[in-house]
């Protein structure tokens, strides 16, 4: 064989796996994962834990709110498609306090663009909490920044709760 026949061959087979890794990818999102730990209490006079497995975990016994901040890359309105964050809720007291996030929006001057609706652990342990779910529904405003702001209940029986980890998906696709 030639070595003009391999170096084809070799370009062939070169385009054709980078077609397939770029298929297996979707060009119109930017996924985006943090660790608990990222999180940052409201009041930085609390008691927390950032453990070695990244969470962030309440360490004291009253109820705690916390910000968990996004990085946003995509500059466009309605760009979040998905956003999801795992939370960990250890507090089965009476009253259940549960664990609460909402996403919220904000424009570069602080201002308020959208909040969600709150959603809340349903039971005690690792639970998903998940907001958007790719309707294209959370409108942001142009230029902005988005967080999580989560109430994390206090320690109950010596086990802690907090935010195990987060994410979002914003679509880079112009609309």
């Amino acid at each position: 064989m030639s070595l003009q026949k391999i170096a084809t061959s070799l370009v062939i087979l070169g385009l054709t796996f980078s077609g397939c890794v770029m298929a297996a990818d979707d060009p119109g999102e930017d996924d985006k994962n943090f660790p608990g730990a990222f999180c940052q209490p409201k009041s930085n006079t609390v008691a927390i834990t950032r453990d070695d497995q990244g969470r962030m975990l309440n360490n004291s016994n009253i109820q705690q709110t916390w910000i968990c901040p996004i990085v946003r890359d995509v500059f466009q309105r309605n760009t979040v498609e998905y956003a999801k964050i795992v939370v960990l809720d250890n507090n089965i007291a009476e009253g259940d306090p549960n664990v609460s996030c909402k996403l919220v929006a904000k424009k570069e001057t602080g201002a308020t663009c959208n909040t969600s609706r709150p959603q809340h652990s349903k039971d005690t342990g690792t639970q998903k909490l998940e907001f958007a779910k790719g309707d294209g529904n959370f409108g942001t405003c142009e230029v902005a920044y988005y967080y999580f702001l989560c109430d994390i209940p206090g320690i109950y029986r010596s086990k802690k709760s907090g935010i195990v980890s987060y994410g979002v998906a914003e679509n880079i696709e112009k609309k």
